[in-house]
């Protein structure tokens, strides 16, 4: 209903969406900083659920933190050295491709 009624408009679709877009551009780089951050804690909190159980969905969990964590510190020291231009969008996919698949696996995995 909502779509059709943005549709029916002469305002586009995605017009509704540019306040967030130039929020996310003028913030980019706290943004960017903000999520590094909270990828290492939850990395550090994966890695230390691992430690204390020994269990194969923990070290899923902890593999695909450690993975978002490479992601976003890499991310960040590409704004610095090439503003954007090294982490391609293919090179993210794969991460996160990995990533999914380790959360996959450690969501569905039964421990023994």
């Amino acid at each position: 209903m909502i779509g059709t009624v943005l549709l029916a408009s002469d305002i586009p679709v995605w017009d509704v969406l540019r306040p967030l877009v130039q929020f996310s551009e003028q913030y980019s780089f706290f943004i960017n900083i903000i999520v590094l951050l909270l990828a290492l804690v939850l990395l550090a909190i994966a890695a230390k659920a691992y430690t204390k159980h020994k269990s194969n969905r923990f070290l899923f969990l902890t593999v695909a933190f450690a993975l978002f964590s490479v992601k976003w510190i890499i991310k960040v020291i590409d704004l610095f050295y090439s503003p954007g231009f090294f982490f391609s969008s293919p090179v993210e996919t794969v991460f996160e491709l990995v990533i999914f698949a380790m959360l996959f696996l450690a969501l569905l995995r039964r421990d023994k």
